[in-house]
This record gives structure tokens, C-alpha cells and sequence, in this order.
């Protein structure tokens, strides 16, 4: 069996579109020790476009989500994996209603530059 965290989930936890080893369609993200360093390591493909010349955000949310949960996961059986307290379920819609309270353009153009 691979060494990435992902792949020694049960299958019952192993469709998610990000990192599930049973997703066909997926990302297929893994994250793997380097040392004492959880790494993740994902080459985006061209429709992964935000705009010209940078990556999709939604693609990165994936990325954190995958690699941070993969790496909280009990090593090294995935067994003991308990499902979300409050997953989404895929028959609903889902709804968001944000409420800007205030935004700095120097913190964004600070966190945007960070994303190359």
C-alpha cells in the first residue's frame, strides 16, 4: 500500500473529491512524511484557472483541507477515523450569506501576493 496518509483510510471515508483513493474523478491529493514534515506536493492543471496565470481558490481550500486532515489522521492504520461532526450532506444546496464587517486592501494584496 502507498505511504500517503490518505490511501489508509477506510473505504467508506475514501470518496471525497480531494484526496479519496476511490474518486475517480478526483484530485487525488497525498500527503506523505518527509523527515518529521507532513509534505504535500500537487501540480494544478490548466483548467484549475482562476483567472490567467494563477490557481482556482477552491483548489487550495482542497489542498489545506485534504493535507491538514490527512495529517491529523491516527498513523498508521486510518481506521480509527471519526466521521465530521457537522458534514455537509451532498443532496442539499449549499448556502452562504457572508457579512463583511471591514476589509483591508493591504492585507489582501499582502495574503494574494503570497499565492503565486
Amino acid at each position: 500500500m502507498s505511504d500517503a496518509f490518505q490511501d489508509h483510510y477506510p473505504k467508506d471515508f475514501a470518496h471525497c473529491y480531494g484526496c479519496g483513493y476511490l474518486n475517480e474523478h478526483g484530485l487525488q491529493i497525498k500527503s506523505r512524511w518527509e523527515g518529521d514534515v507532513a509534505v504535500c506536493r500537487f501540480q494544478p492543471r490548466p483548467w484549475h484557472t482562476a483567472f490567467i496565470g494563477y490557481v482556482y481558490g477552491g483548489l487550495i481550500a482542497s489542498l489545506i483541507d485534504c493535507h491538514a486532515m490527512g495529517t491529523a489522521s491516527p498513523p498508521p492504520s486510518r481506521s480509527t477515523i471519526s466521521s465530521p461532526l457537522r458534514s455537509t450532506p451532498n443532496w442539499k444546496s449549499a448556502h452562504t450569506r457572508p457579512k463583511w464587517e471591514s476589509v483591508r486592501c493591504s492585507s489582501m494584496q499582502s495574503l494574494l501576493r503570497g499565492v503565486r
